[in-house]
C-alpha cells in the first residue's frame, strides 16, 4: 500500500489531482488542512466523489468525519497518546511516531504509524539530512501495527525501504514537487506491487 500525504497549505488545483491519483489505484490519501475552516474543509472534500471516501483520511477535523462520511483519522504524535479506540469504534485510526520506541509502545487498535526521517524530506528542507530512524528498525517489537516509512521516500528509493522491513511507504514530496505527480505515483506503485 501507498499512502499519499496532502499538501499542508491550500492549493485550488489540488483536489483534481487527488481524484487522479485515487482514479488510478491509490488506496489511502491523507487530508492534511490544519489551517482550514470548517467549511473550507467540507467544500474540499465534497470535491470528491463520495465513492472514495473510503481511501481518505482526515489529519484534523475530526469531527466532520462522520458527516463527510469519512471514516477514517490520524493523530499526530502531540494528541495520540490521549486516544482510545472507545472514542472512536468506527473509525480506522493511525497516528504519528518519531521513534520505534514510541511505536512498540502503541495499542493493537491503531491500524498504522507513519514514522519519519527514513531518508532527508523532500518537502521540508533540512529535516532528516543528520538523522534517520532506519537504524531503529532492528528494534521493532510491535507486529500488530503495520509501520509506514515516510521522508523523501520516492521511486528510486521506493525498493529499498520496504526492503528495510517498513510494511508501506507513504509519499509527500515526490509527489507535490513532481512535475507529474500521477506518473510519479503510478511508477511508485508499479514497485511496490512487485512486494506484495
Amino acid at each position: 500500500m501507498i499512502i499519499v500525504i496532502s499538501k499542508e497549505q491550500y492549493d485550488p488545483l489540488e483536489p483534481k489531482i487527488w481524484l487522479q491519483l485515487l482514479e488510478n489505484g491509490l488506496e489511502n490519501l491523507h487530508i492534511r488542512k490544519y489551517d482550514l475552516t470548517d467549511m473550507e474543509v467540507i467544500h474540499l472534500i465534497n470535491t470528491i466523489p463520495k465513492g472514495f471516501r473510503n481511501a481518505l483520511v482526515l489529519h484534523s477535523h475530526h469531527h466532520l468525519a462522520n458527516e463527510l462520511g469519512i471514516n477514517r483519522l490520524h493523530f499526530n504524535s502531540h494528541l495520540r497518546d490521549n486516544i482510545s479506540k472507545s472514542g472512536f469504534k468506527n473509525y480506522q485510526l493511525s497516528c504519528s511516531v518519531h521513534h520505534i520506541s514510541e511505536f512498540n509502545s502503541l495499542g493493537s487498535f491503531w491500524d498504522y504509524a507513519l514514522i519519519s526521517p527514513v531518508f532527508p524530506s523532500l518537502s521540508k528542507p533540512g529535516y532528516g539530512l543528520n538523522k534517520s530512524v532506519v537504524p531503529q528498525l532492528a528494534d521493532r517489537k510491535n507486529q500488530q501495527v503495520s509501520l509506514v516509512g515516510l521522508s523523501g521516500v520516492n521511486e528510486d528509493n521506493i525498493d529499498k525501504t520496504l526492503q528495510m522491513g517498513f510494511d508501506s511507504v507513504a509519499l509527500m514530496g515526490s509527489i507535490w514537487n513532481s512535475e507529474n505527480p500521477l506518473e510519479t505515483f503510478k511508477a511508485c506503485r508499479r514497485k511496490t506491487l512487485n512486494h506484495v
